[in-house]
């Protein structure tokens, strides 16, 4: 079965990796060739893509409504080569090059609702046609997780679907190999030696809600005990810095900043806290319990919540005062028991991309 997966380009994000992780583990499936199509070659990721023994396919459009007639008849052509089309993004003209062909259109919806954006004028058209895609072109549609399906539901009118379900995200469990550790991680551990470490792994980004982890660390008793660590990057970095200085925290708080090693730093936390709201799903949580690594979230986290939820309630908090005391929690008494840790990776498991 010749499988065409879809995403406009190779950026660094959530799409990208799970596109990357789910090729890997079909090639290594009997009867099974699935190749990338990505419409714009650019991204912090095209290397890995290029780097692995996956097809990729390119074409040379430039903006999502790039009027180019020519490119998209090839990518019609390309099309026909496939028995399945899977779509990760929404670009109708690209859509529209897979109509009325002898094939299956499996479509994803990752959950990129720009909830807290400003609405345009074409967000109605585009939602129009969405709904219409969703209901009567996709030959299957699949969530990844039910916050995902019950918001997409709610802004597309779609009830009963028939043509669904919800599908979480995988990714491939990777160890870090001792003998290749980076010399900032030596660096940075002796710098962290004796304290708890509280961190995060994020797009510095408006949902990403950054700013209630800085806060609930601000509210911690004994902070000189802990350090809080911020691994990322984004449109948000000066502000989230200036919040640190007003609640004069500066000493205790490390920008690690963009990161492609981002395991390496997840192992040196103590405890992970991913504060997003209305997130999609969140691979983030995954990774750090495949660690075995204590992961709080927030209840309106969206599809984040239902990962940690599926394991321990008392690890969904609801404002940052709560967060602050169950960082106490894990700071006053970080666990010694192995079989916590080993339960936290064997519940990741379940979120293989095998599976």
């Amino acid at each position: 079965m010749k499988v065409l997966h879809v995403i406009w380009n190779a950026k660094f994000g959530g799409i990208e990796k799970l596109v990357y992780d789910l090729s890997i583990a079909q090639n290594a499936v009997e009867d099974m060739e699935p190749h990338i199509f990505i419409a714009k070659k650019e991204g912090e990721f095209l290397e890995k893509f290029e780097a692995s023994n996956i097809q990729l396919r390119f074409s040379k459009l430039n903006k999502g409504f790039d009027l180019n007639i020519v490119e998209y008849l090839k990518i019609r052509s390309l099309f026909k080569q496939y028995e399945v089309i899977h779509f990760h993004i929404f670009n109708p003209l690209i859509i529209l090059c897979s109509l009325g062909l002898d094939c299956k259109i499996v479509f994803t919806e990752h959950g990129n609702f720009g909830f807290g954006r400003k609405r345009k004028r074409s967000d109605g058209l585009m939602s129009g046609l969405k709904k219409i895609f969703l209901k009567k072109v996709a030959s299957w549609v699949t969530y990844n997780s039910h916050f995902t399906k019950e918001s997409s539901e709610r802004l597309y009118g779609l009830e009963n679907q028939k043509n669904a379900s919800v599908i979480y995200n995988g990714i491939q469990f990777q160890e870090v190999n001792p003998d290749l550790i980076s010399p900032e991680i030596t660096e940075l551990r002796a710098q962290l030696k004796g304290k708890v470490v509280i961190g995060t792994s994020s797009r510095f980004v408006s949902f990403k809600r950054i700013d209630r982890l800085i806060l609930a660390f601000s509210k911690l008793k004994n902070k000189g005990a802990s350090v809080l660590l911020l691994v990322g990057d984004g449109v948000l970095m000066s502000e989230l810095k200036k919040q640190i200085e007003e609640l004069k925290i500066t000493n205790s708080v490390i920008f690690a900043g963009y990161v492609n090693n981002v395991q390496e730093y997840q192992e040196l936390m103590d405890v992970c806290v991913f504060p997003s709201q209305s997130e999609s799903f969140g691979l983030v949580a995954i990774e750090t319990l495949s660690i075995g690594k204590p992961t709080i979230v927030f209840a309106d986290g969206g599809g984040i919540k239902e990962i940690v939820g599926g394991l321990n309630h008392n690890d969904i908090v609801k404002n940052e005062s709560e967060l602050a005391e169950r960082l106490e929690y894990y700071i006053n008494g970080m666990e010694s028991q192995d079989e916590t840790k080993l339960a936290r990776i064997k519940y990741a498991k379940e979120f293989s991309i095998e599976v």
